[in-house]
């Protein structure tokens, strides 16, 4: 669950802030605005945690992977990182 939540929280990364400030309030105090807001945050927030359930689940180090010649800036390929995460080796 929490390398869900991180790899989601990278999706719509400013959504994590608009989530916590919202949270914080009662629901009866928020603007009209502002619940709008809150609910197409947890909205995007959902979706993106189901869309990294569904990516580890069907394809994380599999030969499938859709990303896995992806190239992260430091040059560490995609297929490297996932294959060393599963495996426990580092």
């Amino acid at each position: 669950p929490e390398t869900v939540r991180r790899m989601a929280g990278d999706i719509f990364p400013y959504n994590a802030s608009i989530l916590e400030t919202y949270r914080s309030i009662a629901p009866d105090l928020l603007e009209p605005g502002e619940h709008a807001a809150y609910v197409k945050a947890e909205m995007k927030q959902g979706w993106s945690e189901k869309a990294v359930t569904n990516y580890l689940n069907r394809h994380a180090g599999t030969a499938t992977d859709p990303i896995k010649d992806l190239r992260l800036p430091d040059g560490t390929k995609w297929e490297d990182l996932t294959d060393s995460g599963f495996s426990g080796t580092a």
